[in-house]
Formats: C-alpha cells, sequence, structure tokens
C-alpha cells in the first residue's frame, strides 16, 4: 500500500470511529440533562446552556477527525478509488453505531425524566430534540467524508 491508499482507509475510518465516542459521551450528556431538569425544572436554562456547551466540547473531537480526513485528502491521489470504496461506506457505517447509541441514551432519558416530571415534559422534549440533532450530526459528518471520496471510486 502507497501512503495515498493507507490515508484512504485511515482518514475516513478515523471519522467514523471517532463518532462513536462522541455520540455515546453526546447521549449521556443529554440524558444527563434530561435528568436534572426533571429533578429541578425551573434550572432548566441554566441545565440547557450547560448541556450545550459541554456538547460543543464532545462534538469537536469528531470535528478533529474530520480535519484530519480533509488533511490527508490531497495525499490520497486519484488511484485510491478501491480503498475509498470500503473506507467511505464504512466510516458512515461505523459513525451511525455511534449516532444509534447515543440517540437511544438521550430518548430513553427522556422517557425516564418525562414519567418522573410529567410537568417538565416540554422542557424535556426540547433538550432531547436538540441533542438529538447534535448527535445526528456526527453521522452527518461521516456522510460528508463519503461524498467526498465518491468521485475517487470512479
Amino acid at each position: 500500500m502507497n501512503v495515498g491508499e493507507v490515508a484512504a482507509l485511515s482518514a475516513p475510518l478515523a471519522v467514523g470511529i471517532a463518532a462513536i465516542g462522541s455520540g455515546v459521551g453526546l447521549g449521556l450528556t443529554v440524558m444527563g440533562a434530561m435528568n436534572a431538569i426533571a429533578r429541578q425544572p425551573n434550572a432548566s436554562n441554566k441545565i440547557l446552556t450547560t448541556m450545550i456547551i459541554g456538547a460543543a466540547l464532545i462534538e469537536a473531537l469528531t470535528i478533529y477527525a474530520l480535519i484530519v480526513f480533509f488533511t490527508l485528502l490531497g495525499k490520497m491521489g486519484t488511484d485510491v478509488g478501491h480503498v475509498a470504496a470500503l473506507s467511505a461506506p464504512l466510516s458512515v457505517g461505523i459513525a451511525a453505531i455511534g449516532s444509534g447509541i447515543g440517540l437511544g441514551l438521550t430518548v430513553y432519558g427522556a422517557m425516564n425524566a418525562i414519567a418522573r416530571q410529567p410537568s417538565a415534559s416540554n422542557k424535556i422534549l426540547t433538550t432531547m430534540i436538540i441533542g438529538a440533532a447534535l448527535i445526528e450530526a456526527l453521522t452527518i459528518y461521516a456522510l460528508i467524508v463519503f461524498f467526498t471520496l465518491l468521485g475517487k471510486m470512479g
């Protein structure tokens, strides 16, 4: 394997693998925020602000991998279609694992929080939707990688 093929294999997978950690981390963060709102509905604005700041830090980890991908993109050359055809779809699948776990934790947390404090359901649902959007973005990053490499696949 030449350097371009190694880059075409490793860079997309880095994005997918990073999304697993970020997805699980975001899911736990959002779940924690919703449980906190269920305990203290009057503190929901402060809790939501804290969750968004924390989520931005967690999401940045996958963005670092995306930056690595775009940095290595120029090293890949044009003869890496066979490797890109393997790594780009795997990147999306791997990222979807992290996003799926994160979304599952988020919805699970929302249901438990609403069951504990039904009167806070609107605040909990708002938190769940914001968190889910952040989690979904992780797989979108991998889709960007896929579509970027699609042209190299021939």
